[in-house]
């Protein structure tokens, strides 16, 4: 027969452990595979390597989701990045958006923004050293990618 104490402790352990923040999701396919095909690059123009960042996966995922869910591409505020920068320690950050039915092939969204003069600058930025990137898919099909890249003080 188990003592009273421990059918207690192991419910308070059950309770205390699900009452905590959920960790951030592990990096998918497309995450993983546009990390290392962004850091290929980076490392041809003879740059820092960049890490994803919890933080910045969440900053994404939500931007990304509420795209599709809008079924629109537009950049948050100026005003929010500052704010994110400001509340979560980092020095600077930068933000590209995409969206098509061909968004959930890293190879491609790498591609449209290596393209894209403003986008590229922000891909290369000398001194990002994280970024969170997510892609989510619409209720039309489309898929929303948002990219954040960040220098960690």
């Amino acid at each position: 027969m188990i003592p009273l104490k421990a059918p207690l402790l192991l419910l308070s352990f059950f309770l205390l452990e699900f009452s905590l923040p959920l960790p951030a999701k592990p990096a998918s396919g497309f995450e993983t595979e546009f990390l290392n095909q962004l850091n290929r690059v980076r490392s041809e123009e003879k740059l820092p390597l960049l890490l994803l960042d919890p933080t910045l996966q969440a900053f994404s995922q939500e931007w990304s989701s509420h795209l599709a869910q809008e079924q629109k591409q537009v950049h948050r505020s100026s005003s929010s990045l500052i704010e994110f920068i400001k509340k979560h320690s980092y020095s600077y950050a930068s933000e590209n958006l995409h969206s098509s039915p061909q968004g959930n092939d890293p190879s491609f969204v790498l591609q449209r923004w290596m393209n894209s003069p403003i986008h590229r600058k922000n891909l290369l930025h000398p001194k990002l050293t994280h970024i969170g990137i997510t892609t989510t898919q619409g209720k039309e099909g489309a898929w929303y990618v948002v990219w954040n890249g960040a220098v960690k003080n």
